[in-house]
C-alpha cells in the first residue's frame, strides 16, 4: 500500500460515505463523458485517461507521485438520480431505518418495480403494470428510483448529511495513479479492473442518452433506469446487490470504489485463502467443449428462451457448473466454515458467469494457437488446466464477496 494515499481527498471520496454531489464537483478537475474505445484519432479528451483532468500517465514510481497528482480527480454526471448503495446495503445501511421501511420495499422503489405518489405517501404505491395504465397527463404525479427516495427523505426529515449523500447525481473518477500501475517486466501499464466499471457505466449512460433523445417508449426507459442504477451500484460496491460484475474469462470480480477504499485504509488485510484445485479437469473441459460445439450449431438462428434448444443449453450449463461444486464446498469448509449451511446460495452466486468464461476459454485458446481440447497433448492439458485454476480462483473470490457483502449484511439486519 502506498502511504502517500492516506488522508487524501481521493481516499475520502472512494469510501462514498458522506460524499455529496457538492463535494464531488468541488474536487473534480473536469467531467468524464466518453469511453476510451469510442474516441476518434486517439483523442483522450473526456475519457478516464484525459491528461487535462488527470495529468499524463508517465512511467515513474507510483510511490513518488506528487500530492497534486494523487488528488487529480474527475467526475461522471448521471442522467438520473441514483441511490448510493452504501446507504442501502453497504457500509452505512441507514436508509431502511430512516425511512421506516423494509429492505425489499425500499429496493422495489429504487429499482423501479414500484411507483409512489409525488407526495411520497408510500401507502398508495402502485406497481409498474398499474403505472403503465395511468394516463400520460397523470404520470408526472408518480415517482420511482432516486427521485422517489429523495422525496421520501424530505417527508421523513432525514438529516441533511444523509440525504445529500444517499441520492447522488455525480460519481467521482479516481486519480490515474490509483487506476494504472507500471508493470516493469512487461514494460507497460496495467489498468485496474476499476476502469472496467467506469467504462461500463459511461457506455450505459451514453446508451441511455441516445434512447432518451429518440423518445423511446416509457417501458424501455424504465428498464434503462433500472440498469443504470445497477451499474452505479457495481461501481460503488461491486456485488452488494445482485451478481457481481466479473472478468469474463476468469470469473474474477471487478474491483469497485469500495475495494479501493479498503486497500487504502488497509481494511482488506487478511490471510490468503486456502485454494486446493479439486475440479475434475477432464470432465470440466469435456463438458465445456460439448457446450461450445452445441453453441456453434445454434449460431444461424435466434431461439426463444423457453425453446427446447435453449432449455437443453441451460441444462448443459447447469451440469458444467455442478462440476465445480466440490471445489466450492472445499473452499467454504477451509475458509468460511460457518457459512456452509448457505452453500447453495453461495454456489449460485459464485458460478453465475462460469458458462461465459468457459466459452471464452476456447476463443482465447484459438487465438493463442492451442485450438480444441486434446487431452493426450501435454501442452493442451497444461493450458486448459491453468484456465480451470483461474476460474476456480475467480469463483472463490466471488464466494468471499458474497459472504462479505450480502450474507453478512443479511445477518446484521435480521
Amino acid at each position: 500500500m502506498i502511504k502517500s494515499w492516506y488522508n487524501t481527498i481521493a481516499a475520502q471520496l472512494s469510501g462514498m460515505i458522506e460524499v455529496s454531489d457538492e463535494k464531488i464537483i468541488q474536487y473534480s478537475n473536469g467531467e468524464v463523458n466518453r469511453t476510451t474505445f469510442d474516441t476518434e484519432n486517439d483523442l483522450k479528451t473526456g475519457t478516464i485517461i484525459d491528461p487535462v483532468i488527470f495529468g499524463d500517465l508517465v512511467r515513474e514510481n507510483m510511490s513518488k507521485i506528487s500530492s497534486e497528482g494523487i488528488n487529480k480527480l474527475g467526475h461522471i454526471a448521471l442522467p438520473i438520480a441514483a441511490v448510493n448503495i452504501q446507504y442501502m446495503r453497504g457500509r452505512k445501511p441507514v436508509l431502511v431505518k430512516e425511512l421506516g421501511m423494509k429492505l425489499p420495499e425500499l429496493e422495489d422503489i429504487v429499482y423501479g418495480r414500484t411507483y409512489i405518489p409525488a407526495d411520497a405517501d408510500c401507502s398508495r404505491a402502485i406497481s409498474v403494470s398499474e403505472y403503465m395504465k395511468v394516463s400520460n397527463s397523470k404520470k408526472e404525479d408518480y415517482l420511482t428510483g432516486g427521485e422517489a427516495v429523495s422525496k421520501m427523505m424530505e417527508r421523513k426529515q432525514v438529516p441533511k448529511e444523509i440525504k445529500d449523500a444517499a441520492v447522488i447525481h455525480y460519481i467521482p473518477v479516481m486519480p490515474i495513479c490509483m487506476r494504472y500501475f507500471w508493470c516493469d517486466p512487461e514494460k507497460r501499464y496495467l489498468g485496474s479492473s476499476l476502469n472496467n466499471r467506469y467504462e461500463s457505466l459511461l457506455a450505459r449512460i451514453n446508451r441511455y442518452k441516445r434512447l432518451e433523445k429518440i423518445n423511446c417508449p416509457e417501458v424501455i426507459m424504465l428498464n434503462e433506469r433500472r440498469e443504470l442504477q445497477g451499474y452505479v451500484d457495481m461501481l460503488i460496491s461491486n456485488g452488494s446487490h445482485s451478481y457481481p460484475a466479473v472478468n469474463s474469462y476468469t470469473c474474477q470480480p471487478d474491483d469497485s470504489l469500495e475495494e479501493l477504499f479498503a486497500t487504502i485504509t488497509e481494511l482488506s488485510k487478511k490471510n490468503p485463502p486456502i485454494l486446493k484445485s479439486t475440479t475434475d479437469i477432464l470432465a470440466f473441459i469435456s463438458k465445456a467443449e460439448e457446450i461450445h460445439q452445441y453453441n456453434e450449431s445454434l449460431n444461424d438462428e435466434t431461439y426463444a428462451l423457453d425453446s427446447p434448444e435453449m432449455q437443453k443449453l441451460d441444462a448443459m450449463e447447469e451440469e458444467l457448473k455442478e462440476i465445480l461444486r466440490p471445489f466450492l464446498e472445499m473452499y467454504l469448509e477451509e475458509n468460511h466454515k460457518i457459512y456452509l449451511e448457505f452453500v447453495d446460495s453461495v454456489f449460485q452466486y459464485a458460478v453465475h458467469s462460469v458458462p461465459q468464461a468457459a466459452e471464452l476459454m476456447f476463443e482465447h485458446a484459438k487465438e493463442n494457437g492451442v485450438g480444441g481440447f486434446h487431452p493426450e497433448n501435454e501442452e493442451h492439458m497444461a493450458y486448459y488446466t491453468k484456465c480451470v485454476k483461474d476460474i476456480e480462483q475467480g469463483i472463490a473470490n466471488a464466494a468471499a464477496l458474497y459472504i462479505k457483502k450480502q450474507l453478512r449484511f443479511a445477518f446484521a439486519t435480521k
